[in-house]
């Protein structure tokens, strides 16, 4: 998504980064930084519920999966401000939206301030199937009686 901003926020910060996905990101060698691989089913649930933090910081993806998927661990987001990410996050409360690295940076020092619990009950709360079923039916409605098209 956005591994060269993550990695130097995470250097700036001194915390240990480690990424993770199907495809290894290009970025220059840096001591903090690892390239852990791809994970699925509890092997991920687990890799979440061990961060401090998931750090998301794409520019162009909404991203709701993987960022519900760590807060269903308890585990905070850090989202930049830009794209869809920052529409699962509850600012201050389930993460943090970023506008710039100096943020990122600052975000990841106050991460220890926000509640797990908070981030596992707001998924609880807000992103379960039924809350889905019910937005669709009614944007299906909508279209149908030509409200919306």
């Amino acid at each position: 998504k956005a591994p060269v901003w993550a990695a130097n926020a995470a250097r700036l910060a001194g915390v240990k980064l480690a990424m993770a996905g199907t495809t290894p990101p290009v970025y220059p060698p840096l001591k903090n930084v690892q390239y852990v691989g791809t994970y699925t089913g509890a092997d991920k649930g687990a890799f979440f519920g061990r961060a401090k933090a998931l750090i998301f910081p794409a520019t162009t993806e909404a991203g709701g999966l993987t960022i519900l998927e760590a807060q269903a661990q308890g585990t905070p987001v850090i989202v930049s401000w830009w794209g869809g990410a920052q529409n699962y996050i509850v600012n201050n409360v389930t993460g943090f939206i970023v506008r710039d690295t100096l943020e990122l940076v600052e975000a990841i020092g106050k991460v220890d301030t926000l509640k797990r619990e908070d981030c596992y009950n707001h998924v609880k709360t807000y992103h379960v199937k039924s809350e889905y079923v019910r937005f669709i039916e009614k944007a299906l409605s909508d279209v149908i009686a030509g409200e919306v098209w």
